[in-house]
């Protein structure tokens, strides 16, 4: 039987795609809100910008609220950790932030989670 290394590795990458088309990116966004708790293994947030209006398509068909400005990341990590503190420090000196989307709510089941995030 004939090894097929390359048709599995294009099944995998087109498995990821679907995913990939909803990612959302908007860049030049302020943070509006910050949701966590002290038992919270993750937190919420939302941001708010005119970049929201032309992300095309405007969030994960995963995302239950249909809000393009609504993301969660894990703080349970070191990263998470430091992911939490650079929104709360830009939220604090109102300085904007890009954030990158997954494309899917594999963190929590209706929020797009979070690749990552620049602040600007």
């Amino acid at each position: 039987m004939k090894s097929r290394p390359l048709a599995f590795a294009c099944a995998l990458t087109l498995g990821a795609i679907p995913s990939m088309l909803y990612a959302s990116n908007p860049s030049n966004v302020t943070v509006t809100s910050i949701v966590t708790g002290p038992n919270f293994s993750v937190a919420y947030f939302t941001v708010s910008g005119p970049a929201l209006t032309t992300l095309t398509p405007p969030t994960p068909p995963c995302n239950k609220f249909g809000a393009v400005n609504r993301f969660v990341l894990y703080i349970n990590t070191d990263g998470g950790e430091a992911a939490l503190s650079l929104l709360q420090e830009a939220q604090a000196a109102g300085r904007t932030i890009s954030v990158n989307g997954t494309g899917d709510c594999s963190v929590a089941g209706d929020t797009e989670a979070v690749n990552y995030i620049t602040v600007n």
